[in-house]
């Protein structure tokens, strides 16, 4: 899935981000409005798998995206963490809410 606006575009994640996940993950000024610590490569291909898993249930329970600048097809930094969360009000998971 994917949502085009002006210069931005929302999509799934890929296996292909692992590493520009990975590379936001181990920013120490976002890891400090995390709550701290340090996502593993492990972490990070996990957290991909993670949503590639919710992206084939029906019905989709959770919609995470990379936000990627059209002009240089890289995901860039956004306030929620190169990624948008909104939950599906059909299939609302416990705990899922406060993502």
């Amino acid at each position: 899935m994917q949502i085009e606006m002006g210069r931005l575009l929302l999509r799934d994640f890929t296996q292909n981000d692992v590493q520009a996940v990975h590379t936001f993950d181990s920013d120490p000024e976002l890891r400090r409005y995390r709550g701290g610590g340090r996502a593993t490569e492990e972490d990070t291909h996990a957290f991909i798998e993670r949503m590639q898993q919710w992206q084939r249930e029906e019905p989709r329970p959770t919609y995470a995206f990379a936000v990627v600048l059209k002009a240089s097809a890289e995901i860039i930094e956004c306030q929620t963490e190169f990624c948008v969360i909104a939950h599906s009000r059909k299939a609302r998971r416990p705990g899922l809410d406060r993502v």
